[in-house]
Order: C-alpha cells, then structure tokens, then sequence
C-alpha cells in the first residue's frame, strides 16, 4: 500500500496537500481502513508488547484504570469527533484506531495497483528468468516506487529537523527504512505499539514522563499550518544540492550515536557559513573557529535579538571545540570541557544538550539559507 506510517495519531478534517503527488491524511477508503485495521490488530494481539518502558503497559493503564476503549473516549471527546461515536458504541478499538492514524499517502504511479494484478504471473515468469514484458514493466515501476519512497524518507529527516516546533531529535515518521516500509504486512510492529501507548499515556496522564513535541502537536489547533510550512521546504531540497547533502547527512546522524550527531550538525553549519581560509594568510583551524563563532552568532541574533551575547559567544565556542575533540578522537579534553559547560550543569545530559543546541544552531541557519540565500551567500563569502 502506498502510504507511510507517522508518529500522529488524530483526525484530519481534509487530505493536506504537502507537494504535488504527496498528501498527509487519515486512512478514508474502507480498504485503506480494514488494512490498517487487520494491521494494528496484528501487532497488538500477538502478546509482543513492551511492558516496561517507564512503567508503560499496554493497552495503555492508569492509577484511573484506563484501558483502550476509555482511553479512545477522551480522545474522541477532545476531538469531538462525533462521526466515530457508532464505532465506540461497537467498542471497536482498532476501527476507531485505524481511522486516526496519519499517514503519508503518494503517487506510487501504479506500482501496488500492477504488482496486485499480476504477481502470480510475474512470479512464475521470475523463476524460469525470462525476461518479458510483463516482468520488465514491473521493474520499471518498483524502481520509479521506490526511488519516491527513498526521497520522502531521506528528505523526512531535514523537515524534522527544521520544525521549529522541534520535534526533539525525533522524526515524524514512524519507519524510516525502506525495507520497513515495503515489507510491513502481517508483522509485529513493536515501533507501533509503542507510539500508540506514548500517545495514549499522554492523553491520558497529567503527568507523563515522555511529552515529547510530536506528541504535544497531536493536540496542537495549529497542526496543519505547522505541518506545511514544514513541508514547504520539499521541492526546494530536489534542486538544491546542499539541502540534498543536508538531508542525507541527517539521516545518517539521527541513525547514529550522540557524539556522532554533533560531529554532522556541526560540520552541516560549517557547510552553509564557512569560506576556506587562504593557507598563506590564516591559521586554518583558528580562522574556522573565529568564523564559526561570528557568523553563526550573527544568524542566532537575527533570529533572536534578545539573545544574551556573552553567553551565546561561549556556548559557539563550547560547540565548535567539543566537534574538534570528537573528530580528533580528544575524549579526555571533552569530558573536561563538558564538566565547565556553558549549558548547564547536569553532565549527565550533556552529551543531549550539545546535540540539541548543535540541531537548534543548524535549524537556524538552514531556515535563513532558505529564505535568505542572497545574504547567506554574503555571509559565507565574506
């Protein structure tokens, strides 16, 4: 089926257009409906479930004694919405689930809708290899399917993070593998699970211990114009290489460890704002580092210009130097500048901090690079 999996769970009064061929949307055919239906049921009655992330367990439980069919009541009273009331009067869980997932749904340009109409056929012919018609046209759309699979995924990571929202070094999609996505029938999804007991946790619970921004937007008024101003930036990153570049390096990151994730988002900043230093006149590494401090200071006032100088000059400095410490393999020199840090004084965080911080200073400068790519040009040269 050509639609993706997303962290939300709420309903949408209409289809959001996110570019052309693209949309983000409940499942609304009956087909659509029943799919996810069998799906979710699948994942949730198989006895595979995660038991004890912060004392989460699901069907999502409380000191109130809620359960899924009381926990989809608040939801569909907050969401007021009165044209599931007959699947609640059913106490048909996963109807009512199935209906409230947001998906990504794009033009698989007849991929599902070929493969679904010959595969018994195409099976056969692939076991005697030959190569006819039939066969050569389903390769044609697999290949054209999944290069547009691959681009929403890749892409997804830089929209994340350019949400100013700030969905906290989450993506907003649920699977972000290919592999995942093309093979999800009929499976255990422990990643579903789990997002649908953090969702229901936070619906329910005053005092959630997981609150995170893609949870908050679920109940966000604003959430379609967040969304697309969020997308706004797709069409860009195709005929941008940098924003290409960008995109795949995040992807990498997100998939990696923490100290890996500063060492691409600073890096990604140096990219946007860097002009490389003449040998014959700068020390390479101080030039890089007085630019870094400068220009990126100038994009962080632009976007803030109550912004504390002082400490924001040293928070840069922090930054560029842990990235030097990280690349030069210096650990002992970072965990010595992590126990003075400028951003706060829980160590135990810090490794968090400075990525966040690193992902706040690259959202930044990318936004400005986006809507101000004369001046970030400027910038850079200069």
């Amino acid at each position: 089926m050509n639609s993706i999996l997303t962290r939300f769970i709420r309903l949408l009064k209409e289809p959001l257009k996110l570019e052309e061929g693209i949309w983000l949307d409940n499942p609304r055919s009956q087909a659509e409906v029943d799919y996810w239906k069998k799906y979710l049921a699948y994942s949730q009655e198989n006895g595979y479930l995660d038991k004890n992330v912060f004392d989460l367990t699901l069907p999502v439980t409380s000191d109130k004694g809620y359960n899924w069919l009381n926990t989809l009541k608040v939801f569909l009273d907050l969401s007021q919405a009165d044209q599931l009331s007959n699947d609640l009067a059913e106490k048909d869980v996963f109807e009512i689930l199935s209906k409230t997932l947001v998906v990504i749904r794009y033009d698989d340009f007849g991929f599902y809708a070929y493969q679904s109409k010959h595969i018994n056929e195409i099976a056969k012919l692939l076991k005697t290899e030959r190569d006819l018609p039939i066969v050569e046209k389903y390769f044609e759309l697999y290949e054209r399917h999944n290069e547009q699979l691959d681009r929403i995924l890749t892409y997804s990571f830089l929209i994340s993070l350019l949400n100013e929202e700030n969905f906290g070094s989450e993506n907003f999609i649920l699977h972000t593998s290919s592999y995942n996505n093309l093979f999800r029938d009929m499976r255990i999804d422990s990643a579903l699970n789990v997002n649908l007991g953090w969702w229901a946790r936070n619906l329910v619970s005053e005092e959630s211990r997981f609150d995170s921004e893609i949870y908050r937007l679920n109940r966000d008024p604003r959430f379609s114009e967040i969304i697309l101003k969020a997308f706004s930036v797709f069409k860009k990153i195709d005929n941008d290489d940098l924003l290409k570049y960008a995109a795949e390096s995040i992807k990498t990151s997100f998939e990696a460890n923490t100290k890996f994730r500063v060492l691409t988002m600073v890096g990604l900043i140096e990219a946007f704002i860097i002009k490389k230093p003449d040998p014959n006149r700068y020390h390479i590494e101080d030039s890089i580092k007085k630019q870094f401090v400068l220009k990126l200071g100038l994009i962080l006032m632009h976007k803030d210009a109550t912004l504390d100088l002082s400490s924001t000059r040293e928070k840069l400095r922090e930054l560029y130097d842990q990235r030097s410490n990280i690349a030069h393999g210096n650990f002992l020199d970072f965990k010595k500048t992590a126990l003075k840090s400028t951003l706060g004084e829980d160590t135990d965080d810090y490794e968090y901090k400075l990525a966040s911080f690193a992902e706040i200073c690259l959202r930044k400068v990318i936004w400005i690079y986006i809507e101000y790519n004369d001046k970030m040009n400027f910038i850079k040269n200069n």
